[in-house]
């Protein structure tokens, strides 16, 4: 029958014999590749790795109309370990999963758990990459988070905000509105 099968189909005899094998539980089964923790993947990228990441992007980015937030550090219940050289390389690697064609998108660090308190608040949860860091208190993994944007293709792609702005005359209503533009 598997030679009817081979011949009907046109199929690669070896990948089919194999195949066959291992759906009937003799000879030689192909190898099962275990998949990769996210920690490796976004450390030590190969061509699969990024293809998942990318395409993990890209499904996250349509599900979340454009926006989504990535979290690194914690990966299901136990904590990646990772220091300010490897947070270096995840951002590296998720901007390159990033730029690809298929996502489209850019990659903004929002918050860094291992960030110094000392500095103003703003910077702690805006910063490129903190030089400086803490240890986690409490045994805590260190954790970032990214938001990765689609880049607008379009000008009805663009997020839009509408202001109103309320106040006496000679407050500064406009000072504040061309500001802001």
């Amino acid at each position: 029958m598997a030679d009817k099968l081979k011949a009907k189909y046109a199929v690669d005899t070896s990948l089919f014999d194999a195949l066959v094998e291992q759906a009937s539980g003799t000879g030689n089964e192909l190898a099962v590749t275990e998949p990769r923790a996210l920690k490796q993947r976004l450390l030590t990228p190969d061509d699969a790795d990024m293809l998942f990441l990318t395409d993990t992007l890209a499904r996250r980015l349509t599900e979340g109309h454009g926006e989504v937030v990535f979290e690194a550090g914690v990966d299901n219940g136990t904590s990646m370990d990772l220091s300010d050289d490897d947070i270096k390389t995840v951002t590296a690697t998720l901007t390159a999963a990033a730029d690809r064609p298929l996502v489209n998108a850019f990659v903004q660090l929002l918050y860094d758990s291992g960030a110094d308190d000392t500095q103003p608040e703003g910077k702690k949860h805006a910063r490129a990459i903190v030089e400086k860091t803490k240890p986690v208190s409490n045994g805590a993994a260190r954790t970032v988070s990214y938001l990765v944007r689609r880049r607008p293709q379009r000008i009805e792609d663009m997020l839009e905000v509408r202001v109103a702005v309320v106040g006496n005359v000679d407050a500064g209503k406009s000072t504040m509105l061309g500001v802001l533009t």
